[in-house]
């Protein structure tokens, strides 16, 4: 009984020691902070991300890379995600499910509030020197 009550008080210090010492922008996500729907500032977008690890794209305008990708705003693109690792604790890794897609993922940089997100094609920068497009969360 005391081991478990050292434990869980262990855990809740490291918890509480995450939410007050390390920045907003570094916390690792979870579920709860990239589930909903993210629209592209310019209104060309719509990523919907599901708690499951399956996400949709439709109408993206994210860049040249992934423009033969992108060409049908009626069809959503299906895609697979996967938290960051420790060295990018805000990142997800997103991945097309149609295997010829596999030349196109993407890389989800959520920002400290949660509410804004960057999103790069083949992490980071294509070859043109496109960058990025601007998401922000709809509100839940």
């Amino acid at each position: 009984m005391t081991t478990a009550l050292a434990v869980a008080a262990g855990a809740l210090a490291w918890v509480a020691a995450d939410v007050l010492i390390v920045p907003a922008d570094r916390r690792s996500l979870d579920v709860a902070n990239v589930e909903g729907v993210w629209t592209e500032e310019d209104g060309g977008g719509r990523l919907t991300i599901r708690g499951d690890g399956t996400a949709s794209l439709t109408g993206a305008s994210l860049s040249a890379s992934c423009e033969w990708l992108m060409e049908s705003v009626a069809q959503p693109a299906g895609l697979t995600w996967k938290f960051g690792d420790i060295d990018e604790p805000r990142a997800l890794f997103m991945s097309f499910q149609d295997p010829a897609a596999q030349s196109c993922s993407l890389y989800v940089d959520v920002d400290g509030t949660g509410e804004r997100a960057t999103v790069h094609p083949d992490h980071w920068a294509d070859a043109d020197g496109n960058r990025y497009s601007d998401y922000v969360r709809e509100p839940r």
